[in-house]
C-alpha cells in the first residue's frame, strides 16, 4: 500500500480551512510547531485526537479561529533532525491528518500502513490546540501526557503512559492513564479520573469526584461534593473537604486536616491523623496508631484499630459512648449513665447524643474539649 502523509491543503473545500502555515523554524530546538492549521472556531463543537507517542493540549480559548499546532520532534535518544528530514521521515513512515468535518476537528497522528516505528524513523508528533470554550472531545495517545483547560462539555482522555492535567473544566470529564499522574484543579462535574500507577492531586474542584490509582499517593485539597478516592498502595493527605468523602488505602497513611460533612476512611497498614473533622466520622485501620479529633459530631463517630486510638471530642454535648479497648484512658466523666470499666464504657453522657463507637485491642484515649 502507498504511504502517504495526508495534510488538509487538499480539503480546502467546503471545511473554510485555510492551508498548513509551515513556519520557517529551527527544528532542532523546536521554537515553533512544525506546521498550523486554521479553521473558524464558530463551526468546532467536537474534538477528537489520537496520536502514537506525542502529547496532547487542548485549550479553550479560541475566538474567531480555532488553531492546530502540529508539533514534531526525534523520539528519546535520536540526534537532532532538520526540518527537511523530518519531513522525509513523516512522508515515508507515518500517516498526519488534520482536518475539520461537520463541526468536528480531527487531529491524528500515526504509523503508516505496514511501518512500525524504529531507532532509525521515530518521532514524536504532538498536537497543541486552541479551540472554542464549549466543545466536547476525545482524546488519546500511547506515550504521552495530556493536557486541557478551560472547556465545558464531555471530555474523554486516554493515555497509555503519559500525565493527565485538567484544569478549568466544567462537565463530564473521564480520564484514564496506564502510568502517569492526574492533575485536577479548578474544575467541577461528573469526574472519573484513575492511573494505573502514579499518583493524584486533585485541589479547588467540586462535584462527582471519582479518584483511583493502583499504586500512587492521593492529595486532595479544596473539593466540595462527593469524593469517592481510593489508592492500592499510596499514602492520603487530606484538605478542606467538604461533602460526602470516601478515602481508602491499602497500604499507606491517612492524613486529614478540616473535613466538613462525612468522612469514611482506612488504611490496611499506616496510621492516622484526623484533625478538624466537623460532621460524621468512620475510620479503621489494622497496622497503625489512630488520632482523631472532632470539632463537631453530627450524628457519629466511629473508629477502629488494632493499634492505640486518640480521640478528642468537644466538651458539654451529650454523647451515646460504646468504647472497648485493652485499657481505657479518660478524664472524670459527670453526668455519665451507664457501665463504666477500665475496657469498656456503654452509656449516655448529658442525656445522650451522638453515636461514639471505638474499638481497639490495644489503649484508647478519650478526652473532652
Amino acid at each position: 500500500m502507498m504511504k502517504k502523509m495526508m495534510f488538509l491543503a487538499a480539503l480546502l473545500m467546503s471545511f473554510a480551512a485555510t492551508a498548513p502555515l509551515f513556519a520557517d523554524n529551527n527544528e532542532k530546538e523546536l521554537k515553533e510547531p512544525f506546521a498550523v492549521y486554521k479553521f473558524p472556531a464558530k463551526d468546532i463543537k467536537k474534538v477528537t485526537v489520537s496520536t502514537a507517542g506525542g502529547s496532547i493540549r487542548v485549550n479553550g480559548d479560541a475566538t474567531g479561529e480555532a488553531v492546530v499546532e502540529v508539533w514534531v520532534r526525534p523520539s528519546s535518544g535520536r540526534k537532532k533532525l532538520s526540518k527537511k528530514e523530518i519531513k522525509k521521515l513523516l512522508d515515508e513512515y507515518y500517516t498526519l491528518s488534520v482536518k475539520s468535518v461537520a463541526g468536528e476537528l480531527h487531529a491524528e497522528a500515526g504509523h503508516a500502513s505496514g511501518t512500525k516505528g524504529t531507532l532509525s524513523n521515530g518521532l514524536s508528533i504532538s498536537f497543541h490546540l486552541s479551540v472554542p470554550q464549549k466543545v466536547a472531545s476525545k482524546l488519546s495517545t500511547s506515550g504521552g501526557s495530556i493536557h486541557i483547560r478551560n472547556l465545558t462539555g464531555k471530555e474523554e482522555l486516554n493515555t497509555s503512559g503519559g500525565s493527565l492535567h485538567i484544569e478549568d473544566v466544567n462537565g463530564t470529564v473521564t480520564g484514564r492513564t496506564s502510568g502517569g499522574s492526574i492533575h485536577l484543579s479548578g474544575s467541577q462535574g461528573i469526574i472519573d479520573l484513575a492511573t494505573s500507577g502514579g499518583s493524584i492531586h486533585a485541589e479547588n474542584s467540586q462535584g462527582q469526584l471519582n479518584l483511583k490509582t493502583a499504586g500512587g499517593s492521593l492529595r486532595l485539597s479544596g473539593l466540595r461534593g462527593n469524593i469517592d478516592a481510593a489508592t492500592s498502595g499510596g499514602s492520603i493527605h487530606l484538605s478542606g473537604l467538604t461533602g460526602t468523602v470516601k478515602a481508602n488505602t491499602s497500604g499507606g497513611s491517612v492524613h486529614a486536616d478540616h473535613v466538613d460533612g462525612a468522612l469514611i476512611t482506612g488504611t490496611s497498614g499506616g496510621s492516622m491523623k484526623l484533625t478538624g473533622i466537623s460532621g460524621n466520622l468512620e475510620a479503621r485501620t489494622t497496622g497503625g496508631s489512630m488520632n482523631v479529633q472532632m470539632t463537631l459530631v453530627s450524628e457519629y463517630v466511629r473508629l477502629s484499630n488494632s493499634g492505640n486510638i486518640s480521640l478528642s471530642l468537644p466538651g458539654d454535648t451529650g454523647y451515646t459512648l460504646k468504647i472497648q479497648g485493652d485499657r481505657i484512658e479518660t478524664e472524670a466523666i459527670k453526668n455519665f449513665q451507664g457501665t463504666f470499666e477500665s475496657k469498656y464504657i456503654d452509656g449516655t453522657l448529658n442525656g445522650g447524643g451522638a453515636e461514639i463507637s471505638v474499638k481497639s485491642s490495644q489503649r484508647v484515649k478519650l478526652t473532652f474539649e
